[in-house]
């Protein structure tokens, strides 16, 4: 008798767990059956990954075009570098914080700065939060924006909808910037 109400539950539990498998299903207009099409959807192409720097007072070297992605203050504007072989925001820090090409007309804020990334790391609440160690360098009131713009874009690009929270040496970045 036991064994019965033993068989008996796990047919039932089969099928409840077969039925919520099967209304994954859908059919396509030919009549076939597929995974839904938010499943389907799941593989994302690689995208495309950048280093934020700065273009002074709307500097032109050359006639070169830049990729402009904001205005941030004291005629600059914030303009994005692709580049293909970042895969992390640590990655895409690093590479930031060491760009030099001044002949081209970039600006990086960090230049005189010595920073190294500690970590990147997302919190409880979907925030992103930035540890780095090291001199921070402000050359003056026009780099804060610079500073802030650089950062933020950097690390968003991976975590798009993050309020971005940095910290030089365990300091939060806006007490940094604020005594300039």
């Amino acid at each position: 008798m036991k064994n019965s109400y033993t068989r008996t539950f796990v047919a039932v539990l089969c099928l409840i767990v077969l039925s919520g498998c099967a209304a994954g299903i859908v059919k396509n207009k030919n009549g076939s059956t597929a995974l839904p099409e938010a499943v389907v959807d799941q593989k994302v192409e690689k995208s495309k990954r950048f280093i934020y720097v700065v273009v002074p007072d709307g500097m032109q070297v050359n006639g070169a075009s830049y990729d402009i992605v904001d205005n941030i203050g004291c005629g600059d504007a914030l303009v994005r570098i692709e580049d293909d072989t970042l895969t992390s925001p640590v990655q895409a820090l690093e590479k930031m914080l060491a760009f030099n090409d001044p002949a081209k007309g970039y600006h990086n804020s960090f230049a005189s700065s010595q920073l190294n990334v500690v970590h990147v790391m997302t919190d409880e609440d979907g925030g992103t939060n930035v540890f780095l160690t090291g001199q921070l360098h402000i050359g003056g009131v026009c780099d804060v924006p610079r500073i802030q713009a650089q950062l933020e874009r950097t690390v968003q690009q991976y975590n798009e909808n993050s309020l971005v929270h940095i910290f030089v040496n365990d300091v939060p970045l806006e007490d940094l910037l604020s005594e300039k």
